[in-house]
Parts: C-alpha cells; structure tokens; sequence
C-alpha cells in the first residue's frame, strides 16, 4: 500500500486543541451575553439618570478586560458632583460600550464559526481521500498550485501527461545528446582554470561533502523541508518542527546524518522487486499537480524523514562547493580586462556585472549552508514564505530580471539615443523532465567528481516510483517504475544538476559572442546574459551580438539533450527610432512574454489582456467551487499574490506608469470579482451572512474582511491598498532621474575610459543604481491614536504567541508588523474602534493560534 499524504493525524489535533479553544470561547461569550443583557435590563428599570450610569458603569467594570478604555467614573458617581448633562453624555457612552460589546461577541462567534468550518470540511476531505485514494480533490488551492475541478479537458490533460510520464521511464539514447561538445565547451583552451576547479573540487569531496551534521546545519535542513512544498507528508512537517525544539533528539538526528554522509557509497533509496515486497509501502507515488500557469508537474515524494534530510543536507553542501568553484572557474575564464582598462566603481558597466553576479548566477542554488531558504527557491514560495501578521514578502527573481531590464532600457535611451538595445528571450521545453542522466553525469566528471560520488548522484535520480494512471472510463491505477530520465522536482541535488547543465549554456553563449571593440587595447564585448533556470534574456546594443548568442543557444541544447520552447522565445529591439531592419527575421519572431507583462518597443511592459482575463475567470470559477469560507479567502489571496508575481511588484525602475497600469487590471478584478459589479466585499458579506448570520442581526464589516486573521479578521488581501502605498511612496520621494544634464558625446577626456563608452561614467551609474534601489514602502505618519493601536495591537501579538516581552522572540526580533499590516490598521481602525471600541474583540489566550498557522500554509505552497 503506498503511504499517502494525508494530514490526517494533523487535522485531528488540530480539531482537538481547537475545539478545546473554541468550546472556552463560547462559555465566555455565554456567561459575558447573559451579563451585558442582565445589565441593561437593570439598567432600564431605573428612571434616574444617576442610577442608570451607576449601574452601567459597575457592569462594565466586573468585565473590564474587555473595556479597557472605561474607567475612572467613581468621583462622578456621588449625588450632586455633575449635572444631567454630564450624566446624559457618561449615559450614551456606557451603553454605546455595552453595545460595541455585544457587536464585539456577534463578531468573534462568527469568526469560531468561520474557522470550525474550515477544519469541518478538511476532515471530509480527508475521509474522502482515504476512501477513494484521489489527491486531486483537496479544495485549497495552494501558493502555486490550483486543484481542477473535473472535466473532460482536464481529465484528457492528465492523461496526456501520464502517459508522458511513462518516457521518463526510458533512458535518453547517446544520439539524444553529444557529450564531445560539453568536452569543447568546457575544456578547450581553459586548461588552466578547469584544473583550478576540479583541484577545488577534489579538496573538497575529500573534506567538506564528508563532515559532521552539526545541529545548525541539521536546524536549516529542517527549516528548508518544512518550507518545501510535496516532499514530506504535513504530519513528518510537524514532527521535524518538533524535532527541532528537541536538544536531545537534534543531537541523536545530527549523529546518525553523520554516519551516512560519511557511508554515502552504501547509500540508496528503498527498491523492491514488486508491489507484493514487503518494502513497498516505501516506494512513493508521483503526486500530479497542475500550476496556475496550466503546467503539469510531477514531484517525487520523499520516502521518509530521515532520507529527506540527508539529500537536503547533502544537496546544499554541494550546491555551495560546485556555485563557488564555478565562479572561480567562470571568472578565470572571461572576467578579465586588458592593463589599463577599468570599470569605473560606480558605472552602469561595474554595477551590472555585481549585480548579475550576485542575483542570477546559478541562481537556484544556495551560496552558504545558511542561505535564506525563500533565496534558493524558484517557481515556489514558501510556507512561511508570507507571514500573515508581518507582511514579508522578498523581491523575487523574476522582479529582479524585469528591474534589470528596465534600468538597462532607461540608460541605453540616455546613453545611445536612437541606437536601440536587442533583447531576446529564451525557455527550455520540459526543462525537468528532460535532463539527461547522462549529461549530468558527464559534466560533474569533466569538473572533477570521482566515481564514488558519480555513482551515488546516479542513485540519487533514479528513485523508483509508483507512476499513476487513468483510462479513458476514469479507472485509475499505477505502475512501478524507476526513473532514468529527468530531475525529482523541488529536490536540493535536482537544482544543483539542472544548474550545472545550464551552465554549460552560459559558458557557450558567452564564448560564442565575444566580439573586438578595440584592438588598441585588445578590448572584447560580448551579450549579456540574464538565466533564472530556464528562463534566459539576452541583450545588447549590438543586434548581430545577439543574434550570434540566439544562434549559440539554439545549438548548444541538442548537444544536452535538450530544445528550446519556440513558442516561449521572443524578440524585442527596444528604444530604436527606425523601424528595425531585415536582420531581425534570424532572431524569434513572437513577442517577448516575461510572466504576464508583454514587452513594447518604447521599454514599457504591458499586461497581456487575454491571459489576465483568463486568470480572471479562473479565480472566479474556483472561488465558487472553494466550499468554506476561509478557503475561498485562501485561493483568492494564493491568486493576488500569484497575480503580483506574474505583473510584477511596484519597483523604482518600472516606475508609476506600470504601477498605474497594474493599479486599473487590478481594481477591475476587485469590483468584478466572481459576477460582473459584484466586488470583494459584496462576495465575501453575502457569502458570509448567508452562512452564519441566518435569522439574526448580525453585519459584517469592512474592517473584519480585511483586519489580521490572528486578530480575529479574515485577512482578505488588498491589492488596491499595496499599490496605493507604493504609489504614494514614490510621489512623497519622487522617481529616479538624472540630476545634471547628460551629453551622451562627451563625458570624459580619459580615452582609456572612453574605450568603454558612456555607460562607464558614475553620472549614468547614479542613476541606474537608483533604479535598482528597492521600494521601501512609506510607513504610516505617527499620530496618538495611531501609536496607541499599534502598541496594542503588539501587546496582543506577544500574548497571542506566550511571550511577555520582545526580548523572547525566537530571533531576536519583536513582534513588529509589516508595513501593509500598519496601513490596515489606520484605514480600517477607525471602523473598528466605533463599533467594537477597541481591538481585543477575542481574548488572546482562546484563539486557536495552531489552526491558524495551519491555514496559513493551506495559503501558501500546498
């Protein structure tokens, strides 16, 4: 029987410590009801005023936890001390008080309500699951990844790519690939830098592959698993979290990793002869998932704990060791001027070549054990890629490439007006899935692997699986197999071998267009090249330079066994005042597509509108299949931040043009939510009051859509609110410009620095590294009330997590919101603050925080 995902034993405890919870809210909302209705009745049989607010005041003061801006009446209270206007004013306030309290209780049972839901409907997913073994049922969508419903297209779909999955059964033939042209890449006339490396590598299968786990490395292991998304169950996530507060086990866990590291020759996964053996529940089955992008992706489980933390330690060791020594060995190669020639510190020309240094090269793999985990990854976000109550969000790679290109067309219209810069765009057809075992293994033997480790690396990508399938009546089954072609997805080694095979394309792009632009110096150009993975942009001013780097490209990838997606590769010659010449037709034809953004002539980036409208309909579509509330709020959030990710985030180099184009795409999407003119609060209000507010007086407010689900909210995410910020941090600081005026003929008098044009001048060079600057966002403007709310609501943060001050923080760091969340509170406090009175409308010690994280990673990856 193939063990399963199933969160089973999660989810019950969960429903245990949250029923636990939620059953101690409920008394407490009981015995406070009774008590505010006993008051007010009280209070209505008294016919003096002076009773009246006597009586008010000492029911609100026997709960003034949850009044804590009520006090202080008792002078008032004596005969004779004020008059009935005093009185009449005290009178209105107290029961306004006593009502925000009420309002206050409607509004936090249907918050319990909201989360009983949720957890109600993953227990019948669970039960079905188990009962008809289909994973494609989970209603949640995650960060990436969108449950289909069924339908003949999709049911066709899957099929198509299971019988895919059968060819990564079948070895690639050795006329799929030429391994002497990975030799004439790598090795040819580079002799002395190729034994720099493989020396390098040699010191370091004999020293570092092979040492002790320490518990801090074990410590990020764990964090990098439990943020991975498919490659262990939730419920081993759980454990490992367990694991890591564990001193004892750490050190148990980090000394048994030790002995197989150091035993990795004897290392392999589980393999059986059959189904019948008695090791196959051991053997994982392939888990099948359609992106939001309409790709399909198979990921290989895991087959236990301990397995999963040796490849992840074993991975990010050498993914470290091979991204340095290639470096040293691509610097050794290319990275050189002739005496005499220098970037100047503060140019364009030296800060592109720091910044693609740092940023893109070999972009996927981790440059230190202590890497951030969110850095390495791609395609992914993290489970704790986004925390809820502390708004972080880093700038992703594909930000990154689109800020580079965007600084690069804005000094290429200052630097050499007219003249234009050619980009070209480039992707890997079914990159994963069709690396060769073979290549692999041939390039980590030319850097200098022995057989050891080769043969290991060759176990590490040949698991055994069970692959799924489906016939055309819907029957579904499996067979067992084992890999021979392709990389297991989201593996650290997987990234590691995928890197090294595209390296291998950025060594021949950059050798195959070198070109003399001076020979008085012996001065050599070439293209630059931006690689995330697959995905490669190439440009530069000279056309035929990248025309010359398209070609290499498109000879360079049947050598590895691979071929470029035609239909993903794309032209552009950007900030050219003629129209382009016949030259153009020997570069890809399309348009340049970089997530949903299609590139224009003029450098601006435009949403491609069939592909938003499309996206569009989809959110609607599986917003209505979601079946509970917060499932609906999770796919709706995993679409906005999918949707931010694909038009980018609001940067200094795509400036308040694009910021305003997206600001329309998205306020659409707001007030046209599921049904066109039906916004996101009218959905979620109707949603709700339907469910939960039958029969009653219960609303729902604006505030609540919004506020923090750790607060009691249903933290809906508003991109409106985001790009308003940014907009309004870039009016208050104003956008990058050149300060002085810019001669692009005469800049310098150095002829040796004239040599390599205007973009090696620190006045251009200014101006580019503000467009590379990030967008810090402008925090809210300090005011009383503001500070009182944001130190209230921090307050609530440490007695929400047991802390009892800052110092306790885990990291070092406080509770310290983000400044999306500090904008929340001022637009939305003021609803808040007039209908409840104050923030702690749920009492910290009854939110069930466990349920919550859980739905917070529901939210994100899986």
């Amino acid at each position: 029987m193939v063990k399963t995902h199933s969160t089973g034993t999660l989810i019950s405890s969960l429903q245990a410590v949250t029923n636990i919870k939620l059953r101690e809210h409920a008394k407490q909302q009981k015995k406070l009801q009774d008590h505010y209705a006993d008051v007010w009745s009280r209070a209505a049989t008294e016919n003096d005023l002076l009773s009246k607010v006597n009586i008010l005041y000492d029911g609100i003061k026997e709960v003034k936890e949850h009044h804590p801006y009520i006090s202080n009446l008792e002078t008032l209270l004596l005969q004779g001390v004020t008059g009935p206007t005093v009185l009449q004013g005290w009178l209105n306030r107290l029961e306004k008080e006593i009502k925000r309290g009420q309002l206050r209780l409607s509004q936090s049972h249907v918050f319990g309500s909201i989360l009983q839901e949720w957890l109600r409907f993953q227990q019948k997913n669970i039960i079905h699951q188990n009962k008809d073994d289909d994973p494609d049922q989970n209603e949640l969508a995650g960060e990436d990844i969108v449950p289909e419903t069924p339908s003949t297209e999709n049911a066709q779909e899957l099929r198509a790519f299971q019988d895919f999955l059968q060819v990564l059964t079948v070895a690639h033939a050795p006329s799929e690939y030429d391994l002497e042209m990975i030799d004439q890449v790598l090795c040819e006339n580079k002799e002395s830098a190729l034994n720099v490396l493989r020396a390098t590598v040699s010191s370091f299968m004999n020293d570092g592959a092979i040492n002790a786990v320490s518990k801090s490395e074990l410590g990020f292991a764990i964090d990098a698993l439990c943020a991975a998304g498919y490659l262990l169950e939730k419920d081993d996530k759980e454990e490992l979290r367990k694991l890591k507060s564990d001193d004892m086990s750490m050190n148990e866990y980090a000394g048994t990793l030790s002995i197989l590291i150091k035993d990795f020759k004897e290392w392999d996964y589980v393999r059986v002869e059959s189904e019948e053996s008695p090791e196959a529940e051991m053997i994982q089955e392939l888990i099948i998932k359609k992106y939001r992008n309409n790709k399909w992706r198979a990921i290989v489980p895991d087959q236990d704990i301990l397995r999963s933390l040796f490849l992840q330690i074993v991975g990010v060791r050498w993914s470290v060791a091979i991204k340095s020594a290639l470096k040293t060995y691509w610097d050794a190669v290319f990275d050189s001027l002739p005496d005499g020639v220098i970037l100047q510190r503060d140019s364009v020309l030296q800060q592109r070549k720091t910044y693609l240094e740092n940023t893109f090269f070999l972009a996927s793999l981790p440059s230190s054990n202590t890497a951030d985990i969110i850095a390495t990854g791609y395609e992914d976000e993290s489970e704790d890629h986004v925390n809820g109550d502390l708004g972080v969000r880093p700038t992703t790679l594909g930000q990154k490439v689109l800020n580079l290109l965007c600084a690069e067309f804005k000094v290429n219209r200052l630097a050499y007006p007219g003249e234009g810069l050619t980009v070209v765009s480039a992707d890997v057809e079914n990159n994963t899935s069709s690396i060769s075992h073979a290549v692999v293994l041939k390039i980590m033997e030319v850097i200098g692997v022995n057989e050891d480790w080769l043969a290991f690396f060759a176990r590490v990508i040949t698991p055994q699986v069970y692959i799924p399938t489906t016939d055309v009546m819907g029957v579904r089954g499996r067979v067992l197999r084992t890999l021979r072609r392709g990389l297991p997805m989201r593996q650290t080694m997987s990234k590691l071998f995928n890197e090294v095979v595209l390296f291998v394309v950025d060594v021949k792009v950059r050798q195959s267009t070198e070109k003399s632009i001076d020979k008085r110096f012996a001065l050599n150009d070439h293209v630059q090249l931006i690689r995330v993975v697959d995905d490669m942009i190439l440009f530069h001013k000279d056309k035929d330079m990248v025309i010359n780097g398209w070609k290499a490209l498109q000879s360079i990838m049947p050598a590895l066994g691979l071929r470029l997606n035609k239909e993903k590769c794309g032209s552009c010659i950007v900030n050219k005042h003629e129209e382009p010449d016949g030259l153009q037709t020997e570069l890809p034809q399309k348009d340049i597509i970089y997530g949903m953004l299609r590139l224009q002539r003029d450098g601006q980036w435009i949403i491609d509108e069939e592909t938003w409208k499309q996206m569009h309909e989809r959110l609607g579509q599986r917003i209505k299949n979601a079946r509970s509330v917060l499932s609906k709020v999770n796919v709706y959030n995993g679409y906005i931040r999918y949707l931010f990710y694909k038009v980018c985030e609001p940067s200094w180099a795509l400036g308040k043009s694009h910021l305003d184009h997206v600001y329309e795409h998205f306020a659409s999407l707001q007030q046209n939510l599921v049904e066109p003119g039906q916004s996101v609060v009218e959905y979620f209000r109707k949603e709700i009051a339907a469910r939960f507010l039958k029969d009653t007086q219960g609303m729902v407010l604006d505030c609540m859509l919004f506020w923090p689900i750790m607060a009691g909210g249903l933290a809906i995410k508003n991109p409106l609110l985001e790009l308003s910020i940014a907009l309004l941090t870039m009016k208050r600081r104003g956008e990058p410009k050149i300060y002085e005026a810019w001669d692009p003929i005469v800049f310098s008098e150095n002829e040796k620095e004239l040599i390599l044009g205007p973009l090696n001048s620190s006045k251009l060079g200014d101006y580019y590294s503000r467009l590379l600057q990030d967008l810090v966002s402008q925090e809210p403007e300090s005011n009383s009330q503001y500070d009182m709310l944001l130190n209230d609501f921090n307050e609530r943060g440490l007695r929400l997590y047991g802390r009892k001050s800052a110092n306790e923080w885990d990291y070092g760091s406080s509770f310290n919101l983000g400044t999306y969340w500090k904008w929340i509170i001022c637009n939305y406090s003021e609803e808040l603050l007039e209908n409840f009175g104050h923030v702690e409308f749920m009492t910290a010690q009854v939110v069930p925080v466990s349920l919550i994280l859980a739905i917070r990673r529901e939210d994100t990856l899986e």
